[in-house]
């Protein structure tokens, strides 16, 4: 490993002690769409609504990379629905952003060579080893085209590092044996989330109580899917994820906050999300906007006294279930083990790179 590529690694964690004595996010969280092909039941943000313009995203990003930001995370909805999205990530790059897009993977294929210069990280949703995800997903051929997509993009851009995102739920904890053989036989890194039943910010819609798992069998999955860490599958979770939604909580009224109050949330200090419109989302208080980034620049958001005290009230929230949430919170707390493995992950992703 040279001196150039040992720097490359050791930025975020750089930017990690800047935020803890800066108090200034590094990524930037951008919901860009709400719009989704699939219609999956467990999902909290598909629907409609205003979005940012091609004009107002890229502002966006040449705000966020002037102001210290390391990377953008474009999710949904559906990111592939935005005829725009190879133009914005292009403005990203030039920014000085690291770029990550969420999808489902079912425009991929079609979308590869148009998005694939810009890309750095590629997390596709995969929820079964095989056409079981279509069901889940509520999307005929999706699995099929997702993989080809990965496979396109793997092919074509050395430079992208795919990732699988795997949400545990009732239907699919029989699958989770499988995801774990599947990412492990085509080489590619798995994320596993468990479900957040509530979102804080502004939600179109209620999931569906029959996808959240009983803790008994979310307890399970996360068993074996630690068990397969240990074994050295390319498990990307820490083990403190894992470990959060092993033990039963009994006194939780929402089977998969099941995180026995494992972690104070510092997610906010690490991460800016921007929604569809760009509204800036107290999460701590149903509904209340506290800016919208048409109005008022990032810097000036971040600095102000409204946005310091929600992060300070953040602190005492453990509701969020989700991986992006916890693990950040570990690191921004500085815990050994998931240091070791994001460190570990991000060197073992340049090298395959």
């Amino acid at each position: 490993m040279g001196f150039a590529s040992f720097k490359e690694i050791t930025r975020p964690f750089k930017a990690l002690l800047a935020a803890r004595f800066l108090g200034r996010p590094f990524i930037l969280s951008h919901l860009i769409t709400r719009r989704c092909n699939a219609d999956c039941p467990f999902c909290l943000w598909k629907g409609e609504g205003e979005e940012l313009d091609s004009g107002q995203v890229k502002d966006l990003y040449v705000q966020a990379g002037r102001s210290g930001f390391l990377s953008v995370v474009i999710w949904g909805g559906e990111p592939l629905l935005r005829e725009d999205l190879g133009e914005v990530l292009s403005s990203a790059r030039e920014a000085g952003l690291k770029t990550t897009v969420i999808t489902n993977g079912y425009n991929l294929l079609e979308r590869a060579v148009e998005i694939g210069p810009y890309l750095d990280t590629l997390l596709v949703s995969l929820d079964a080893p095989n056409e079981f995800h279509d069901t889940l997903r509520r999307l005929p051929g999706c699995f099929g085209r997702a993989v080809d997509g990965i496979r396109s993009i793997r092919a074509d851009f050395a430079g992208v590092r795919p990732i699988i995102i795997s949400v545990i739920t009732r239907e699919n904890l029989q699958e989770v044996e499988g995801l774990l053989g599947f990412s492990r036989k085509e080489g590619l890194p798995i994320i596993f989330q468990a479900i957040n039943t509530r979102d804080y910010a502004v939600s179109p819609r209620p999931i569906d109580p029959g996808a959240v798992p009983s803790q008994e069998g979310q307890s399970s999955a996360f068993k074996l899917i630690r068990h397969a860490k240990n074994r050295g599958f390319p498990v990307v979770n820490s083990y403190e994820y894992l470990n959060a939604f092993i033990k039963p909580c009994k006194t939780s009224s929402h089977a998969t906050f099941n995180t026995n109050g494992h972690y104070r949330c510092h997610y906010k200090k690490l991460v800016f999300r921007v929604d569809t419109n760009g509204d800036v989302i107290d999460c701590t208080r149903p509904g209340r906007i506290m800016a919208n980034v048409r109005e008022r620049s990032l810097r000036e958001i971040i600095g102000g006294a409204g946005y310091k005290d929600f992060i300070r009230r953040a602190e005492s929230c453990a509701l969020c279930a989700d991986a992006g949430t916890l693990e950040s919170s570990f690191l921004w707390e500085l815990h050994p083990r998931p240091l070791f493995d994001a460190l570990r992950f991000v060197a073992e992703l340049k090298k395959s790179a």
